[in-house]
């Protein structure tokens, strides 16, 4: 009995404490997620009894054969528990990690002995057993996390609401007004047939701002109307008023989240996972975030990366996220990247002509990374770095990562253009299109800057962070027309009422953009997850977002003029020209070892058109040719990433012929290039 509390304790505070501390700052964790108070009750008392009652019980066992394994193990599990206390507590190591590991296992063996010897560590820990319980409590009743677990959400106030107008609305996720345009400032239309489909019949405003860096407030800013609340949680328990109640009087709801949860249960039936299914998935994730919380920067950085979502980071293919840490360090963010394209068609399928008028609501991570698609839908792996070069939401190392990643992000805004085309095509299928109010829109930008920001807005950066696309279709509206005025986000909700003319219950901080004036909304703000307000002048910034679209025309071009999305790299020349035209010499003793397969499917929802590897006796920064079949059909850069020198790049499906391919990787030495021979022959 003594022992089992003795474990408890130290169990408490290697392992509960420190999960608990960091979700107390994260509340958002079990917020996006959807856990229910019973989840989160469940979740912790778990973290306290299951660890030291599974410990007990090996020390049980051990003592079925020999009293002295009994002792033995159970001063073992003291050990490594106050071993691991120590590691959690040491955050300012700067020596080796071997070093930082041994200190800690022989503090452990000293604690050990200490408790073996000592009757007043013992003693101690008997006192300590009361730890589980406190930190329980705390967790639960004291810390932010509370809310969720003790906080009733309201009944909606629902008003009876006179439209019968379909409403449709799809929020596109990381998605920056630049990345549409061409050299005209107009929306290119060849690359993104969709986004200039709907232009054609609805309003653009061209230089609409968002409120927020992150998605979990930016969206419920613009569906609310008001500025962000940096207390809030993206729940209707902190949101009660909304887009969905306030058409939910008189609309059927056909709603369709991924990282909000702001349509009360009473409108919106979305489907949840079992209970066992939620807790497991909890407690999987949180093993991988305890991890790099306790483990050296070494061993942490062999588990599955947290840098930029909310779960499944055990997932092979899924993206993997960061919790805040500080104060000032904003948090991750949901991850419901898995079977995007699903999730699409399924909103697609949901649409129809009904005997009520009907909310369809679709938020959708696209073109957010991880980038996988291309416009066609298809999807390429690799077992390298979804997002080589990006480390805590920066961009570091070359510059080839950021260009790389803004090749992808543009194949995949073209997924993301298909995504619409079939919304719209469906609208019309069913024969509402004329009829509905619909609009489309994103809740923040990106950046792709070399050493740069992606995503935490900052005064150099806010061009590309606060400009996002937003269209509005009226009822019967068939002439497309360019706003330039500013407006924000928060101006959605009551433009939205103003075509309906259905007066909103609640004081918003927007107003309708349907008459808005050419300096009505003279600054841009655009809210961090710390607080702070990064502002500029309108005028300015489209000015500087200019400067922005002539780089991304420089490496991208527009239409299907060159250079093309798949002639980023150091030498554009090269692409298309047979090897055997070419000045070829062998290499020096240079190996690659090609990741992934090279057979083509054209009929597979799954092609081989990322091409990545290791190499050996090839220094980085060197230029290289990746040739398909004997012709060059990518360009790229020899890049050191985690100790390593690897090469990336995507091809064109066009490159690959059914069946198996074969990949070729030269070094290019002037007007010479030299094969780099394949690992293992």
């Amino acid at each position: 009995m003594r022992a089992g509390l003795h474990l408890a304790a130290l169990s408490a505070f290697a392992l509960a404490q420190p999960l608990f501390d960091l979700l107390s700052r994260n509340a958002e964790f079990f917020a996006v997620r959807g856990s229910a108070r019973w989840d989160i009750v469940l979740f912790a008392l778990c973290v306290v009894i299951v660890p030291p009652l599974a410990l007990l019980g090996v020390v049980v066992l051990a003592g079925l054969a020999h009293a002295r394994a009994a002792t033995a193990t159970h001063l073992v599990f003291v050990a490594g528990l106050v071993g691991l206390v120590c590691l959690g507590a040491i955050d300012t190591w700067e020596g080796p990690d071997a070093e930082l590991l041994a200190a800690a296992a022989a503090a452990g063996v000293v604690a050990a002995t200490l408790y073996l010897r000592a009757r007043a560590a013992r003693m101690l820990l008997s006192v300590l057993g009361a730890a589980p319980v406190v930190f329980v409590g705390i967790f639960l009743l004291a810390s932010p996390v509370s809310r969720l677990v003790l906080t009733s959400a309201p009944e909606p106030r629902l008003t009876q609401v006179p439209a019968d107008t379909p409403v449709v609305m799809v929020v596109f996720d990381e998605l920056a007004t630049v990345s549409l345009l061409n050299g005209r400032e107009q929306l290119d239309a060849v690359r993104y047939p969709s986004f200039a489909r709907l232009a054609r019949d609805a309003t653009w405003y061209r230089n609409a701002t968002t409120v927020h860096e992150w998605t979990t407030d930016a969206v419920p800013a613009a569906l609310t109307g008001r500025w962000p609340d940096p207390d809030a949680l993206p729940l209707y328990l902190d949101h009660p008023d909304n887009l969905f109640t306030f058409l939910g009087g008189g609309y059927r709801m056909r709603v369709f989240e991924s990282q909000t949860h702001l349509c009360p249960p009473e409108l919106c039936d979305q489907e949840r996972e079992p209970l066992a299914d939620r807790v497991g998935s909890l407690v999987s994730d949180l093993s991988v975030v305890y991890g790099h919380v306790v483990l050296p920067e070494d061993l942490g950085s062999r588990l599955p990366p947290i840098s930029n979502a909310w779960r499944n980071f055990r997932a092979a293919d899924e993206p993997s996220v960061r919790l805040q840490t500080g104060p000032a360090e904003p948090g991750g963010r949901l991850a419901a990247y898995e079977n995007r394209d699903v999730h699409a068609e399924r909103f697609v399928e949901a649409i129809e002509r009904g005997p009520r008028p009907t909310l369809y609501f679709l938020h959708i991570l696209l073109p957010h990374h991880p980038w996988e698609f291309l416009p066609d839908g298809k999807r390429y792996e690799t077992t390298l770095s979804n997002q080589p070069g990006m480390v805590d939401e920066r961009w570091v190392g070359d510059p080839t990562f950021a260009e790389q990643a803004q090749q992808r992000y543009l194949l995949q805004l073209g997924f993301a253009d298909r995504v619409l085309g079939d919304v719209l095509d469906r609208l019309e299928d069913v024969g509402i299109y004329d009829d509905a109010l619909v609009v489309v829109l994103a809740d923040h930008g990106v950046s792709f800057r070399p050493h740069g920001e992606r995503r935490r807005v900052h005064a150099g950066n806010l061009e590309e962070i606060a400009f996002v696309p937003l269209f509005v279709k009226a009822p019967g509206q068939r002439a497309g027309t360019i706003v330039d005025a500013h407006v924000r986000t928060i101006d959605l909700l009551p433009t939205m009422a103003d075509i309906l003319d259905v007066p909103i219950q609640w004081r918003t901080d927007g107003s309708s953009a349907l008459h808005v004036r050419p300096g009505e909304h003279p600054e841009v703000v655009v809210f961090t997850s710390s607080g702070e307000r990064v502002t500029g002048d309108p005028d300015d910034l489209v000015e500087r977002r200019h400067r922005v679209l002539e780089r991304q025309l420089q490496l991208f071009g527009e239409g299907d003029r060159p250079p093309g999305l798949f002639a980023v790299g150091p030498r554009p020349a090269l692409l298309g020209r047979r090897v055997d035209g070419l000045s070829v010499a062998q290499g020096n003793g240079a190996t690659v070892e090609l990741y992934g397969d090279s057979f083509y499917d054209p009929e597979a929802p799954v092609v081989p058109t990322r091409a990545s590897g290791r190499l050996e006796g090839v220094p980085a920064g060197r230029d290289l040719a990746v040739a398909v079949n004997g012709r060059i059909a990518a360009t790229t850069r020899s890049i050191e990433l985690e100790g390593e020198i690897v090469f990336s790049a995507v091809l064109p499906e066009s490159a690959f012929r059914p069946g198996a391919n074969r990949i070729r990787v030269f070094v290019v030495e002037g007007p010479q290039l030299e094969e780099v021979a394949r690992a293992g022959g």
